[in-house]
């Protein structure tokens, strides 16, 4: 399971742009709760959007839902909009048994 984060671009999409992205810990925690990851996301000739997949941990523990986000910077043939961050909610889908 990920959760998947999409990079609008909203002016020209003439010519190629790229942004690097990071995973960050909201109240869920990297490495436990989903994947310490980072990447650059990179936009075709003519493309007007692109996936960012984070991956989700399972850790079997019941507790609170948790937050991640994913943050933008170092964009080139781009500029980044109003929010340079998105969060999402993790859902905690573990049951007391």
């Amino acid at each position: 399971m990920a959760a998947v984060f999409i990079l609008k671009r909203t002016q020209s999409v003439r010519g190629t742009a790229q942004v690097r992205w990071s995973a960050r810990s909201g109240s869920a925690d990297a490495g436990i709760d989903f994947s310490d990851t980072s990447g650059t996301a990179r936009f075709a000739d003519g493309q007007r959007q692109v996936a960012i997949y984070v991956p989700l941990r399972d850790d079997l523990l019941q507790e609170q839902d948790e937050t991640l986000k994913v943050c933008l910077r170092s964009p080139r043939q781009a500029r980044i909009g109003g929010r340079s961050c998105a969060e999402v909610t993790i859902l905690d889908d573990d049951d007391i048994g």
